[in-house]
């Protein structure tokens, strides 16, 4: 096994190697508050909630699609603990993706396409409403620190299911900031969203 903690890139996804077998990557990792003490106001209402991860453009096998599972850590990460890629973390059996969504593209060269606004390139994985509504209705001291949030809820572990879609593999940046969690939501008076980001003082 090879040490893999702190690294700046994960691969998602499996690809097949004649001789080799399969090559299976996922991976594990906290997400940060993008600001203390969220207030989501009154009523709060989730609008959407997905998972995002920016391409690095690294690809392993053949383009295509898989279907990506998404669950919540058990045990929480240390930044400075030691992980190898032969050990997978104890994560709730309940996964949290939304299957109308699924199977997700794998592919470096698509864009993403939201109205009339055209993204670039990334893993967009739709997570449950039942899930972002539970995250608008947490106690607020939850969202008080990272260290409280991140205590309440350790981190995600996302793999890919294999199966027919299973022969796309992908690099994705996991310190650029920008990869994280998005929660789209409105309350009484406005529509807002709030970001969980990955970075570099996630562990993973």
């Amino acid at each position: 096994s090879l040490e893999t903690d702190k690294l700046s890139t994960a691969v998602l996804g499996q690809a097949y190697f004649p001789g080799f077998g399969y090559h299976r990557g996922s991976f594990a990792t906290q997400l940060r508050l993008s600001a203390p003490d969220i207030d989501f106001g009154e009523n709060p209402v989730v609008d959407s909630v997905f998972l995002q991860l920016i391409y690095t453009g690294d690809a392993f096998g053949q383009r295509g699609e898989a279907f990506v599972d998404v669950y919540a850590l058990i045990d929480s990460l240390s930044y400075d603990s030691a992980y190898f890629s032969n050990r997978v973390p104890a994560y709730t059996p309940v996964n949290l993706t939304d299957a109308s969504f699924q199977p997700v593209p794998l592919d470096p060269l698509q864009p993403i396409y939201v109205g009339d606004d055209t993204l670039a390139p990334q893993v967009r994985v739709y997570l449950d409403d039942v899930f972002g509504q539970a995250l608008l209705e947490k106690d607020p001291a939850v969202y008080a620190s990272n260290d409280a949030w991140i205590e309440h809820f350790p981190g995600l572990y996302v793999k890919t299911s294999g199966g027919a879609f299973g022969t796309s593999a992908v690099g994705v940046d996991i310190v650029n900031g920008v990869s994280g969690m998005r929660l789209f939501y409105h309350n009484d008076t406005d529509t807002l969203e709030y970001a969980f980001g990955i970075n570099a003082l996630s562990a993973r």
